[in-house]
């Protein structure tokens, strides 16, 4: 039964080459991003991590200012405050 079965995939890779192989490269380069983006997130983490263990102790932890980019904070110091 196996034996039939792998029988029929092959003919079916045969007769929709490309067509597997659109299928094939598009997993590729899905995981590949995957892969990218994972290893971007934890360099992030990890800079993240370091920026706050360099950081004086202050007694109140980390201050948002210490990681957000100042044209942001710019931005944020213009919302109005929700109560």
């Amino acid at each position: 039964m196996v034996q039939t079965i792998l029988k029929i995939a092959f003919r079916y890779l045969l007769k929709y080459k490309t067509q597997h192989i659109i299928s094939i490269f598009g997993l590729a380069v899905g995981f590949v991003c995957f892969a990218f983006s994972a290893l971007w997130i934890r360099y992030v983490f990890h800079l993240l991590h370091d920026l706050e263990s360099r950081q004086p102790e202050s007694g109140g932890g980390s201050e948002i200012r210490d990681v957000t980019p100042a044209s942001c904070l710019v931005a944020m110091a213009r919302m109005p405050l929700i109560q």
